[in-house]
């Protein structure tokens, strides 16, 4: 499992960083993959995390929506229709 960290994670977040210097938060979606799911890919994602913490669902919801609003609606479009194809 290590082979999804070192081969997809680790590059991923590596390419983002270059490609979207401005992007404060890298938002990564995943499945119920086996890969996805192991202890290692949850420890390797948790020393990532410099994000932020609520006191509120409210303060959580209202950060989510703010993150949201700065996303171009074609990107969301594409992203959604992509995932589909997926599923």
């Amino acid at each position: 499992m290590v082979v999804f960290i070192d081969e997809v994670l680790t590059p991923l977040i590596k390419d983002i960083h270059e490609a979207y210097p401005q992007l404060d938060n890298i938002f990564i979606h995943l499945d119920n993959a086996t890969s996805h799911n192991t202890r290692a890919t949850a420890s390797f994602l948790e020393g990532q995390q410099q994000g932020d913490s609520f006191k509120t669902a409210k303060e959580a919801v209202d950060a989510a929506t703010k993150i949201l609003h700065g996303i171009s609606k074609y990107m969301l479009k594409s992203c959604f229709q992509n995932w589909c194809q997926r599923a």
